[in-house]
């Protein structure tokens, strides 16, 4: 009867002892060892590439450079002048004008500032393609409110224009423009107080592939209630998988629709488009009342 009591007891210890968390493992009761609960074990996310093995998730390995041929990527626009006719999401107004053949550009800046020994950006770089879609980078150095022409003469495409040096400022104390040498059509700005062109248009040069897995709209109208569709559009029919006219036809890839605020959608499974593609973001208002507005679009991209 003393010996079953005890059993009873005993078991009833051990019983208590799993459920609570105040046993640690390993702990002794009477002659009986309570062995270690096993925790739920979660996998880390496990990548293999190219023989290379990782246990972190696959962005994160491509944001460190340590995937062979990936590189990450990420275009974002901003424009002042939202309506009620589509336009794109860029500094400058309208549509965007894509270069129709490879040339010469001209630099200038709305301020003498922006120059090799002013207070504003002294140098800049632009990361360009040429005709047939090759990557370039030519840095200028800017000699304020007089135009400065590059010496390339291949420039068919611009993808970024960002500053190099800059003086005391630190960053652009007039509008730096870049644009065609007869200073009819400009294709990037700096924006005074920025460092760095924001458009939303990109190509994806010759011997690569975008993946893109975000896309990120963000409207705002002080006057007025209003509701903004942005769609992030391609010279690539994803359902043909084949290339339209450069610059000229787009096809829509993804929509996303805001009211006075910001949304982002995730893809799931990768966007795809190839290269020599051009890829911008069109945004147009539920009303005729002038907005605000920025847009993204993130993913990495992967040499064929």
């Amino acid at each position: 009867m003393k010996k079953n009591l005890r059993i009873s007891l005993v078991v009833g210890l051990i019983l208590l002892c799993v459920l609570s968390t105040s046993c640690l493992a390993g702990e002794s009761i009477g002659t009986v060892q309570v062995s270690p609960t096993p925790l739920p074990v979660t996998q880390p996310d496990v990548v293999h590439e190219e023989n290379q093995l990782g246990v972190m998730p696959y962005m994160n390995l491509i944001a460190e450079g340590a995937v062979a041929g990936h590189t990450e990527f990420h275009q974002f626009g901003y424009t002042s002048s939202t309506t009620s006719t589509q336009s794109d999401i860029w500094l400058g107004t309208g549509t965007y004008a894509w270069p129709t053949t490879a040339q010469q550009m001209r630099l200038v800046s709305s301020s003498t500032q922006d120059s090799s020994t002013g207070t504003g950006i002294r140098t800049v770089t632009i990361y360009y393609l040429d005709g047939s879609y090759n990557s370039h980078t030519e840095t200028v150095t800017l000699s304020g409110t007089v135009a400065v022409d590059t010496v390339a003469t291949n420039i068919f495409r611009v993808n970024n224009f960002v500053a190099t040096t800059t003086g005391s400022s630190g960053q652009a104390v007039g509008q730096i423009s870049l644009g065609n040498l007869a200073g009819t059509v400009f294709y990037r700005y700096i924006a005074t107080g920025y460092t760095q062109d924001r458009g939303s248009m990109f190509t994806v040069p010759l011997g690569m592939k975008l993946y893109i897995n975000d896309f990120y709209l963000g409207v705002g109208q002080l006057t007025a209630t209003q509701t903004s569709r942005a769609t992030l559009r391609a010279t690539y029919n994803p359902f043909s998988k084949s290339m339209s006219t450069a610059g000229l036809v787009f096809y829509p890839l993804a929509e996303i629709e805001s009211t006075n605020g910001s949304v982002v959608r995730t893809f799931d499974v990768p966007m795809y488009v190839p290269a020599t593609v051009d890829v911008k973001i069109s945004i147009v208002n539920s009303n005729s009342a002038t907005g605000d507005a920025e847009g993204s679009y993130r993913g990495w991209l992967q040499s064929n």
